[in-house]
């Protein structure tokens, strides 16, 4: 006749069924979890994206992200992957500074002669002139005042609500404050280029 199991026998015997049914199973999750003989392989999305407009109004999408990097060849660049900032040699329709704004403070925008150029530029330097100075400040002061015959608004924009190298679309103290910053050779964006 059969005596009880004690705790003891019974502890022992439930970790020897754990242990052996963690052996029975894992190799088959661990396979479920590796994927077993999937593959993904290298392929591209082409197609989809491009863009929209009407009026004074251009929309641009994307479906995907294809084959990114750089393409060039004579005078042009494609840029692949998400939507990109416009650069320097990119076509400007409407011989518009705004056309060719690439939302870095670093840079002095412009569309000359219906194409974007694009140079580096001191932080601060609103007008485009490679210095900081009390052009720059009158600038700044049309700007606020929303008068942009004599500098962009984009070149006026300097600072943001996410940080002061981040232009956020609105003209007001904070970009005051930071050109007051560059006009005491402060330099929190650029790295303090020539």
């Amino acid at each position: 006749m059969m005596q009880g199991i004690n705790k003891a026998e019974w502890r022992s015997l439930a970790c020897f069924l754990a242990v052996s049914l963690a052996f029975l199973v894992t190799p088959s999750a661990f396979a479920q979890l590796s994927g077993g003989t999937f593959e993904i392989r290298r392929s591209q999305f082409t197609g989809g994206g491009g863009s929209s407009s009407g009026g004074s109004f251009t929309v641009f999408g994307t479906a995907g992200q294809h084959d990114a990097g750089d393409l060039t060849g004579a005078t042009f660049v494609l840029r692949g992957g998400f939507i990109q900032p416009r650069v320097a040699g990119l076509v400007c329709p409407g011989g518009t500074n705004a056309e060719c704004n690439d939302a870095n403070v670093c840079t002095f925008d412009q569309c000359v002669a219906g194409v974007c150029d694009s140079q580096p530029s001191k932080y601060g330097d609103i007008d485009g002139s490679g210095a900081v100075n009390i052009f720059d400040l009158f600038c700044m002061l049309d700007g606020l005042n929303d008068v942009f015959s004599t500098c962009s608004f984009e070149a006026v924009n300097l600072s943001g609500g996410t940080g002061v190298c981040t232009p956020d679309s609105v003209i007001n103290i904070f970009d005051l404050f930071a050109l007051l910053d560059a006009l005491n050779a402060m330099d929190p964006c650029c790295g303090g280029l020539p």
